[in-house]
């Protein structure tokens, strides 16, 4: 439900969405919004706050390009971070295996 607080933004053909929603998404915005909040008990950004909210945009290839990168960069470090998840299963795997033979008496530590 959202009530009566909502907004939309129209954009024209020489806007790459994907670049638009990684700016949405960024920290300058959160900042600009955190900054632009009015309200005691519950907080809120006025139309005008939005209507006012200036995005400096390169040109459309420019744009592209940019989201590209993006997107590659973030691809990297997804793959890097699944790796890094399997080589942990693998060990924990590992752990559990050796605990089962210590306990069994097939390896002696000691």
């Amino acid at each position: 439900m959202l009530g009566k607080s909502a907004a939309y933004m129209n954009f024209t053909n020489d806007v790459e969405l994907d670049f638009i929603r990684g700016y949405l998404s960024s920290s300058s915005f959160k900042d600009y919004c955190d900054n632009a909040v009015s309200g005691t008990t519950i907080n809120n950004i006025g139309l005008a706050a939005i209507g006012n909210t200036r995005v400096t945009l390169p040109p459309l290839n420019e744009q592209k390009e940019i989201v590209m990168e993006i997107k590659k960069r973030t691809a990297e470090i997804d793959q890097s971070i699944n790796l890094q998840s399997q080589q942990i299963q693998k060990l924990k795997e590992y752990r559990t295996v050796l605990i089962d033979a210590a306990v069994t008496g097939k390896i002696r530590v000691g």
